[in-house]
């Protein structure tokens, strides 16, 4: 079944999606002199992820459909719980210290997005908003 969004919600998942790109991004560079492009980025980020997780929870839409509701926030907790982990782990100063660790730690907060992401591909009207 897939459920109804607001329009706030649809538009804060498609600027999430976009910053979080960027970061991947930047990331995958490894770029000691973008260190400050992923420092602003990330805090871009974890406000984003502020901002969507208080509208999953708030939405009128979406919560017409309980169980997709709470689907989506769990799975959205643990992809957030994974990228500040990885974060914590790995301030901008060190992302480029040990690539192995840093790759392997960022290859787990991927792989709880792409979970995340597949599920809203799947289970919401997204209206076109989130980009492929």
């Amino acid at each position: 079944m897939v459920v109804a969004t607001s329009p706030g919600l649809r538009e804060a998942l498609a600027r999430y999606l976009e910053i979080e790109r960027h970061l991947v991004g930047i990331g995958k560079e490894a770029n000691p002199a973008r260190r400050l492009e992923m420092v602003k980025g990330r805090r871009r980020l974890a406000e984003q992820t502020g901002t969507v997780g208080s509208l999953i929870e708030s939405d009128s839409v979406l919560a017409r459909f309980p169980e997709q509701q709470r689907e989506m926030s769990q799975l959205f907790a643990t992809f957030r719980y994974a990228f500040c982990q990885h974060l914590a782990t790995w301030p901008a100063v060190q992302a480029d210290g040990n690539l192995p660790d840093y790759v392997a730690s960022a290859r787990n907060v991927y792989g709880k997005a792409d979970l995340f992401w597949d599920w809203c591909t799947a289970n919401l009207d997204l209206g076109g908003q989130l980009p492929a």
